[in-house]
This record gives C-alpha cells, sequence and structure tokens, in this order.
C-alpha cells in the first residue's frame, strides 16, 4: 500500500511538472512582446530594455521557469497587464463572489435533487422516477456553458 502511494505521489509531481511546463510554454508562445505592450507607443530602447531586464526576459528561457515556478508557488502571480493589478488580488476579489454563486447553486441543487431522488425511490418505474431519471441525465450531459 505504501509502494502504491508513493507511486501515486510520484505520478502526481511528474504530471504537475509536465502541465507547469505547457502553462509556462504556452504563456511565452502568445503572440506579441509584452514588453511592448507594458510600454505602449512611445518608449526609448533604454526603457525598453530596463522594462525587459525588470520582467526578466533577459534571462534564459530555464532561468525564466524557475523563476516563474517559485513565484507560483509562493502564491505570486504576477501583475495584470491590462489594469497592473496584483493577479493574486483580482483572483481573491472573485473569490467571495464566486464562492456565494457555488453555495447558492448547490443549496438549490440540494433542494430540488434531494426530495426529487426520495420520491423517486418510493415510486419506483412510475413516470416520476423515469421522468426525474431522464431529467437528471439530461441535465449532466449539457456542457456546462449552457448550464450556466
Amino acid at each position: 500500500m505504501v509502494r502504491f502511494f508513493l507511486s501515486r505521489i510520484g505520478q502526481t509531481l511528474a504530471v504537475l511538472f509536465t502541465v507547469s511546463v505547457i502553462i509556462f510554454a504556452l504563456m511565452r508562445m502568445i503572440p506579441g512582446d509584452p514588453v511592448l505592450m507594458r510600454l505602449g507607443d512611445d518608449f526609448t530602447q533604454e526603457a525598453y530594455e530596463r522594462l525587459r531586464g525588470e520582467l526578466g526576459f533577459d534571462r534564459s528561457i530555464v532561468t525564466q521557469y524557475l523563476i516563474w515556478i517559485r513565484s507560483v508557488l509562493a502564491g505570486d502571480l504576477g501583475d495584470s497587464f491590462l489594469n497592473h493589478e496584483r493577479v493574486s488580488k483580482l483572483v481573491l476579489d472573485a473569490f467571495i463572489p464566486t464562492l456565494t454563486l457555488v453555495v447558492a447553486s448547490l443549496i438549490v441543487g440540494i433542494l430540488i435533487a434531494v426530495p426529487s431522488g426520495l420520491i423517486a425511490a418510493m415510486r419506483k418505474d412510475s413516470a416520476w422516477d423515469y421522468g426525474s431519471m431522464g431529467f437528471a441525465i439530461f441535465v449532466y450531459s449539457m456542457p456546462s456553458f449552457w448550464k450556466g
């Protein structure tokens, strides 16, 4: 059992490493120069080089990855290029409304699903049983973006 557990931990670490490398590579393949996006249209070559150094784009790709993964593991997601706020702050600001929606939908789902399931169990092979089962399968098979 311990061997199986250690094997699963190793597999999980390998998957996390692979996913982090893919995310880092995809972020670097986005078209456009992030330094130019940050500077805008009116800039000097000196300002470009200085910001490129501050953002770490003058370092090797391996060094950039190691700095990026260390920052992510520390909870530092960097600054938004759009509004220059900390990304971790933006995520935190959206957390409470998201949690509120999750809890509300969970409560509504339980208030509908539990009584419906109890009635279907008490009336086996009835129209209610088949109808509630069909509705559950229909809703479960819908893409999540249709459900909202």
